[in-house]
């Protein structure tokens, strides 16, 4: 089974609950919209929503991603099955938790991700190992500081 995870910001209506709930996207000039972020994953081959989560503006797509796959998880039990990102998902962390979870994946990079691994490429498709350098775990201890102390652990550079 072939799936793909996306997320986008949806306005929703203008109340006080849902400012609270959602939050807003604002600017330097003060109040913005209220905005959510959703987060949908989809059967690409029979074109089925599988699951869709919406939470605060502030949330990042990569937790939302995480409970898709989670709810998915669930329902398919041992049905195999590989998911597709796009270029906003890409992270050692999110690797960490796609691995821990044995979900089989692809992401979309840009040009900007992970440039040395992707020079150290000898062909066009070959496993790569993302190092684990203290800026990247930096980034990730801010939000998941649990998930360092396993990639330390783990020591996989």
């Amino acid at each position: 089974m072939v799936f793909a995870i996306d997320g986008s910001k949806a306005e929703v209506p203008n109340s006080n609950e849902n400012r609270a709930a959602f939050g807003e996207s604002g600017n330097q000039h003060g109040k913005g919209e209220v905005r959510a972020l959703i987060s949908c994953m989809l059967d690409v081959l029979n074109h089925f929503l599988l699951d869709l989560q919406i939470d605060s503006i502030k949330t990042s797509e990569s937790e939302l991603a995480k409970r898709n796959i989670n709810v998915v998880k669930e329902m398919l039990q041992d049905t195999p099955f590989i998911i597709v990102f796009d270029r906003g998902y890409p992270s050692i962390e999110l690797v960490h938790f796609l691995e821990k979870n044995d979900v089989k994946y692809l992401f979309r990079l840009s040009s900007n991700d992970y440039k040395n691994e992707r020079e150290l490429m000898t062909r066009q498709d070959e496993t790569v190992k993302l190092i684990h350098t203290s800026t990247r775990l930096a980034k990730i201890k801010k939000n998941h500081p649990e998930v360092v102390e396993e990639l330390k652990i783990r020591n996989t550079p």
